[in-house]
């Protein structure tokens, strides 16, 4: 189907009808996972492959790949999901429209059984329903309120931390295209994080809470955006393991938007002279990784640059080792690299 010829195309869609068509309804679910891994080896994500835009061809697929996850082994319920995702990026949306309801419907009825299921099958569906969020949002549109009921229970999966961080993620892609309810949901997630006895899952619904803030900040209200900096400035003062520190340093960079915001944050903690810590560190870490041109918008470089520098002198591996990496990101990294100061205050 990805071939050159277009007659060659054009006869393998009528063929692999009939190969299906061949098997028997109770035995569809047997080939799933080869026809996965021919749908992931065929073109790439990105690049749609012309047989699946023709007629017939994505239609003779969604018989064997519901069948797969509804009723295959664990293996084949996995391979079933990968292949969603995996014929999302390489169709042409208009070609792939008829069939978003029957493969969307499916995965979400899955997923609300999630206990039944492995860790391996969770995260393929929650990762090629992050995929059609990211390619097709309008088409999933009528399934919005359940995906997010879907997501944030799954922030909460105390099975693997794979699960959570790729609901973490779906959970952004979905607030991406649905800025509909942010405040309720901004709450639920700072509510339940707070609440969480497992530091583990609290760090995994602070990374969900700074997805959502990423993609909705201008859609987000005043109280909310308050309520998230208070949480942050709250983690200073709390003993929490890395993991959750790292999620309040993803959404410290969430806010890059509405710097203002952060003066409190940068003034007590991350300047020169502020008590060292491990979230100070970090923070500067994540900040020069994902908001390089934050800190210059703040006019606080020099001071943050003799802050990794005290930083680096601390004893405690957890504060130094980060502030390592930043200062070593930093000589890479625009608008720092190019920056004389940066030089006279690192040195050689």
């Amino acid at each position: 189907m990805d071939d050159r010829q277009a007659e060659v195309v054009e006869a393998a869609v009528p063929a692999f009808e009939a190969f299906v068509k061949s098997i028997e309804k109770d035995d569809l679910d047997s080939i799933v996972v080869t026809l996965r891994r021919t749908i992931e080896s065929t073109g790439a994500p990105g690049r749609t492959v012309p047989g699946f835009n023709i007629k017939g061809s994505v239609s003779s697929m969604v018989p064997v790949i519901v069948a797969g996850l509804t009723t295959g082994n664990n293996e084949q319920r996995e391979q079933a999901a990968y292949a969603i995702g995996d014929l999302v990026e390489r169709t042409e949306e208009i070609a792939l429209k008829p069939y978003v309801v029957p493969f969307t419907g499916p995965l979400i009825r899955v997923a609300t059984q999630a206990t039944a299921f492995p860790p391996g099958v969770k995260v393929a569906i929650l990762k090629s329903l992050g995929t059609m969020l990211e390619h097709i949002p309008t088409h999933v549109k009528p399934f919005f309120p359940q995906l997010s009921r879907t997501f944030v229970k799954s922030c909460s999966d105390s099975s693997s931390l794979a699960v959570r961080n790729a609901a973490a993620k779906s959970l952004g892609a979905l607030t991406k295209s649905n800025q509909t309810r942010i405040d309720a949901l901004v709450t639920e997630l700072i509510g339940t994080a707070q609440a969480s006895e497992d530091d583990a899952i609290a760090a995994s619904l602070v990374l969900a809470l700074a997805y959502v803030v990423r993609h909705a900040i201008t859609t987000t209200s005043a109280s909310s955006k308050e309520a998230c900096i208070s949480m942050l400035e709250s983690a200073f003062r709390e003993r929490h393991d890395e993991p959750y520190l790292h999620g309040m340093a993803t959404l410290f960079t969430s806010f890059e938007p509405s710097p203002e915001l952060l003066q409190g944050v940068v003034r007590s903690h991350i300047l020169q002279g502020t008590p060292p810590s491990v979230l100070s560190s970090l923070i500067i870490l994540h900040a020069v990784e994902d908001a390089p041109k934050l800190f210059y918008t703040m006019n606080c470089v020099p001071s943050v640059l003799r802050k990794i520098v005290e930083s680096i002198g601390e004893s405690v591996p957890a504060i130094s080792r980060p502030a390592r990496e930043a200062k070593e990101l930093i000589r890479t990294t625009p608008p720092f690299c190019d920056d004389d100061s940066v030089l006279a205050i690192f040195g050689t």
